[in-house]
């Protein structure tokens, strides 16, 4: 299942970021980053402290074509010019397209990220008990709006930016990784939100039947997830910062660690 996001009827048009220049010192890199979909995963992808959530949500942004085309010293004139300088996957999106999203991506320009996603982390058990009653109410009436039981494969209007508000983007892990599906594009910027959100233990169950419907053998896998990628050791760094949402202020980078990655 995923959410195709239109900035102005979800709410959320992405987040900004000056870590990819400051860190990998890529003059061509972008600040902001334009919100296009969300994927879901049963289990999460990543691990924390070898520990699987029960679920994991995927917010896919592109680099912003505005910024991309200045950066590359070109001159953005026109809706078609923008277009174009984002490559073309843009468009392929908004065409309801998957792994399309990733494959005609030009490779001769000086830019270490064409990709940035935020990952959001949700178990039914072992999430943080700080968060307020108010804000499981919120998350528990967002996951019946999903509408679970049905076989929708792409949903409209669920409350995108009030989720993203919630999130506690000052800190997170970060790192140069893929995409975990293929044909796994390389040049992605991925953030991994610290905090685990509630999440309650029937929508996790409605997930996997869902997944269940759409023909996933449990027998024979522990979910729509990526094996761990141990053999490639990334350098891994942990951001302690303000709020990064679009429109908030910029990411500061506090230190490297190394953690465990997907």
């Amino acid at each position: 299942m995923e959410i195709l996001i239109d900035h102005e009827v979800h709410g959320y048009n992405g987040f900004k970021s000056n870590f990819t220049r400051d860190t990998f010192q890529e003059e061509a890199s972008v600040y902001t980053w334009d919100a296009f979909e969300i994927i879901f995963h049963y289990p999460s992808e990543h691990l924390v402290n070898e520990q699987r959530m029960d679920i994991e949500w995927q917010v896919y942004h592109f680099a912003n074509s505005d910024e991309l085309a200045i950066n590359l010293g070109q001159e953005v004139t026109s809706e078609e010019d923008q277009a174009s300088t984002s490559s073309g996957h843009r468009r392929l999106a908004e065409d309801g397209g998957h792994e399309d999203h990733f494959e005609f991506l030009p490779v001769e320009r000086p830019i270490i990220f064409d990709f940035a996603v935020v990952s959001l982390l949700f178990d039914s058990e072992n999430y943080d008990r700080n968060i307020s009653q108010e804000e499981i109410d919120f998350l528990d009436s967002f996951f019946e709006s999903l509408d679970l039981d049905n076989d929708n494969v792409y949903l409209d209007l669920v409350e995108i930016g009030k989720l993203m508000e919630l999130m506690d983007f000052s800190r997170r892990w970060a790192y140069r990784g893929s995409v975990s599906y293929p044909p796994c594009h390389r040049l992605v910027y991925w953030n991994v939100i610290e905090k685990v959100y509630p999440i309650k233990a029937k929508h996790v169950d409605q997930f996997r039947a869902k997944l269940e419907r759409w023909g996933l053998d449990f027998s024979t896998s522990i979910g729509n997830v990526r094996e761990v990628q141990r053999r490639f050791n990334k350098d891994v760094y942990f951001i302690m910062s303000g709020a990064v949402r679009l429109g908030g202020v910029w990411a500061v980078l506090a230190g490297g660690v190394l953690a465990v990655w997907a």
